[in-house]
Protein backbone atom coordinates (compact mmCIF):
# COMPACT_ATOMS: atom_id res chain seq x y z
CA UNK A 1 0.00 0.00 0.00
CA UNK A 2 1.35 3.41 -1.00
CA UNK A 3 0.67 6.45 1.19
CA UNK A 4 -0.08 9.58 -0.82
CA UNK A 5 1.13 12.86 0.62
CA UNK A 6 -1.24 15.78 0.83
CA UNK A 7 -0.25 19.01 -0.94
CA UNK A 8 -1.66 22.52 -0.66
CA UNK A 9 -0.90 25.17 -3.28
CA UNK A 10 -1.25 28.79 -2.16
CA UNK A 11 -0.92 31.93 -4.26
CA UNK A 12 0.17 34.84 -2.07
CA UNK A 13 -1.13 38.37 -2.72
CA UNK A 14 1.24 40.72 -4.53
CA UNK A 15 3.93 42.13 -2.25
CA UNK A 16 3.93 39.32 0.34
CA UNK A 17 7.03 37.23 1.04
CA UNK A 18 8.91 35.84 4.07
CA UNK A 19 6.68 32.78 4.26
CA UNK A 20 6.73 30.42 7.24
CA UNK A 21 4.72 27.90 9.21
CA UNK A 22 4.27 28.45 12.95
CA UNK A 23 4.49 25.72 15.57
CA UNK A 24 0.72 26.18 16.09
CA UNK A 25 0.08 25.19 12.42
CA UNK A 26 -0.52 28.62 10.81
CA UNK A 27 0.91 29.86 7.52
CA UNK A 28 2.30 33.38 7.87
CA UNK A 29 3.73 35.85 5.36
CA UNK A 30 4.59 39.54 5.47
CA UNK A 31 5.27 42.41 3.11
CA UNK A 32 8.79 43.17 4.44
CA UNK A 33 8.12 46.87 3.79
CA UNK A 34 8.74 49.15 6.78
CA UNK A 35 6.64 51.90 5.18
CA UNK A 36 3.62 49.65 4.67
CA UNK A 37 4.09 46.60 6.91
CA UNK A 38 1.34 44.01 6.63
CA UNK A 39 1.10 40.40 7.76
CA UNK A 40 -1.18 37.60 6.72
CA UNK A 41 -1.83 34.57 8.90
CA UNK A 42 -4.28 31.71 8.48
CA UNK A 43 -4.72 28.22 9.96
CA UNK A 44 -3.72 25.13 8.03
CA UNK A 45 -5.64 21.84 7.98
CA UNK A 46 -4.64 19.21 10.52
CA UNK A 47 -1.28 17.69 9.66
CA UNK A 48 2.43 18.38 9.90
CA UNK A 49 3.07 20.87 7.11
CA UNK A 50 6.37 21.93 5.57
CA UNK A 51 7.17 24.25 2.70
CA UNK A 52 7.84 21.95 -0.26
CA UNK A 53 8.36 24.62 -2.92
CA UNK A 54 8.38 28.42 -3.00
CA UNK A 55 8.61 30.34 -6.24
CA UNK A 56 9.75 33.89 -5.71
CA UNK A 57 8.55 35.14 -9.07
CA UNK A 58 5.74 37.64 -9.66
CA UNK A 59 2.86 35.44 -8.47
CA UNK A 60 4.58 33.95 -5.36
CA UNK A 61 3.27 30.39 -5.33
CA UNK A 62 3.85 28.32 -2.20
CA UNK A 63 3.35 24.55 -2.13
CA UNK A 64 3.05 22.88 1.26
CA UNK A 65 3.42 19.15 1.89
CA UNK A 66 2.00 17.14 4.80
CA UNK A 67 4.97 15.16 6.12
CA UNK A 68 2.85 13.34 8.71
CA UNK A 69 1.47 11.10 5.94
CA UNK A 70 4.85 9.61 4.89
Amino acid sequence: MVNKRKLIEIELPKGFMNVGITTSNYLIADTNDSGNWDTLKFPLPKGEWEIYKYTGDSNKDVILIDVSSK
